[in-house]
């Protein structure tokens, strides 16, 4: 069985090294290992032509114009020939050297599913410490088949599925299907800063999902990556963007479902834009604030997720989506589907939307993790159904 593993790259100099000899040193070796060269300016493309002279089995593909990380994704997939895609980001690395094999004893003891979701390990790089905070799968293996299946198990876990599990919507620890891949022809948006938000719906409309309880991927947070550096200037026509693939997923896969359809939208766009709220609207601000007609073309995006029958708003209850939201924000979701009959103007527009993803919790909830002790975390997370495992290092 071969695997493609696909590693768009752009100005990582600094950690291409240790992602590459992640990948070149696993112990399978039926690998195709495609390196897409999004036009870095610094000295990437010369780490990655060593690399690819001492392994045949890389070859390096190049952009002419900068089309950000979806596109170069979709520059590597096209021309794939492994039966499963993994996405890698040039930051990060694989856990250990053993996980593709693990993986691939995995897939073959399950059938061959069409994707595959694992843990990551979230590493902190700041001031020369390194803290590696893993969340694993307390069970065994996992096959979940069908939208309902999976739901159920995201509401189990009480949106912990959140953090690195294989149950988040982050698409570099899973594994998808070659043939799966293509029969839906599936496409990253391009040109565009997360753009990988729409695919935390993957696991939903994904027939069968493994879930692979141990981690295998390490997730890099560092300073001036995409998502923790600044924002484009015409951010607003980004989140366009994102909300359109958002729903023409849920109308190509759920709308047949509009119990599951209202529940994928709610997850898809409340659950990640609840993580990054402060970020979003910070961008949000900044990308209209001299244009603020600009925000009627997100608001009409918006529109176009949220007006449904029964509201919205009866997704929530009794959903873990519900922990995330306090009663300010059924409030607010509320005003702003009822404004959708209304005439608003730009400002009252971008008013709605702004209180919409406020996070009134954000505070408190990162004060607790400061002020409880480490063994009543984890004891609270334990009883949720994960173990947590953290270690710190210093660089030498």
């Amino acid at each position: 069985m071969k695997i493609s593993i696909i590693v768009p790259f752009y100005n990582v100099e600094a950690y291409f090294r240790e992602c590459l000899e992640s990948i070149v040193t696993q112990s399978y070796t039926n690998l195709e290992i495609i390196l897409v060269n999004d036009c870095s300016l610094d000295g990437s493309l010369t780490i990655a032509r060593e690399f690819a002279q001492r392994d045949e089995r890389i070859q390096i593909l190049e952009h002419t114009e900068n089309r950000r990380q979806g596109g170069a994704r979709n520059t590597g997939a096209n021309v794939a020939t492994g039966e499963y895609l993994w996405f890698i980001d040039s930051d990060d690395r694989i856990a250990w050297q053993s996980s593709v094999e693990q993986l691939v004893q995995a897939v073959q003891r399950h059938h061959r599913p069409e994707v595959i979701s694992f843990s990551a390990i979230t590493m902190h790089t700041a001031s020369g410490r390194q803290e590696y905070v893993a969340y694993t799968g307390a069970g065994v293996d996992q096959l979940l088949v069908g939208a309902a299946a999976i739901i159920d198990q995201m509401e189990l876990l009480r949106g912990l599925a959140m953090s690195h599990s294989p149950l988040d919507g982050y698409i570099w620890h899973k594994w998808i299907n070659r043939s799966f891949w293509q029969e839906q022809e599936f496409v990253f948006l391009e040109h565009t800063v997360y753009e990988d938000m729409p695919w935390s719906m993957l696991p939903l409309f994904t027939p069968r999902l493994l879930v692979v309880a141990q981690a295998h991927y390490v997730y890099r947070i560092r300073a001036k990556s995409t998502m923790t550096g600044g924002f484009p200037s015409d951010f607003d026509a980004h989140l366009v963007r994102i909300f359109g693939q958002i729903k023409e997923f849920s109308s190509r896969y759920f709308d047949h479902q509009p119990p599951i359809y209202y529940w994928v939208i709610a997850y898809s766009l409340f659950n990640r834009g609840h993580i990054m709220s402060l970020s979003w609207r910070t961008g949000l601000a900044k990308s209209i604030q001299r244009e603020p007609q600009r925000i009627t073309a997100l608001y009409e995006a918006i529109k176009a997720l949220l007006q449904s029958s029964p509201p919205l708003t009866e997704v929530f209850t009794g959903s873990y989506l519900s922990s995330l939201y306090t009663d300010y924000h059924y409030t607010q979701l509320e005003r702003l589907i009822a404004s959708f009959a209304q005439e608003t103007t730009p400002r009252q527009q971008y008013a709605l939307l702004q209180k919409l993803f406020v996070d009134t919790n954000r505070g408190m909830k990162q004060l607790l993790r400061m002020i409880l002790p480490y063994g009543l975390m984890e004891r609270i997370l334990q009883h949720r159904g994960w173990q947590i495992t953290v270690e710190q290092r210093i660089d030498s």
